[in-house]
């Protein structure tokens, strides 16, 4: 998944491993309240709402540990933020290239 967009079907899967939900035609958080219409972006703010601390919960503290230092290499060597911690919570939770 490097270097290309994922797919809507990888980052519907992805926000659903993060407590989200499609109902209908909206997106909801695991409280129940809608966010929007639209699937939620992958930008910092909801990669640091929803899958971070999913990914924390998912992990021992070291392999989390691990992870995070993976995407701050990635960044150190240019990549996008967002998109890097998209790919690098994506694998950790099981999703496929």
């Amino acid at each position: 998944m490097k270097n290309q967009q994922p797919t809507t079907k990888q980052i519907q899967w992805f926000w659903e491993q993060c407590g989200l939900h499609k109902d209908g035609n909206s997106w909801h958080n695991a409280n129940g309240k809608q966010l929007s219409e639209e699937e939620p972006p992958i930008d910092l703010n909801n990669l640091f709402e929803y899958a971070v601390p999913k990914l924390r919960e998912d992990l021992f503290e070291d392999a989390f540990t691990r992870r995070m230092w993976g995407w701050i290499e990635l960044v150190l060597d240019g990549d996008d933020p967002a998109p890097a911690l998209f790919r690098v919570i994506y694998k950790a939770l099981g999703g496929e290239e």
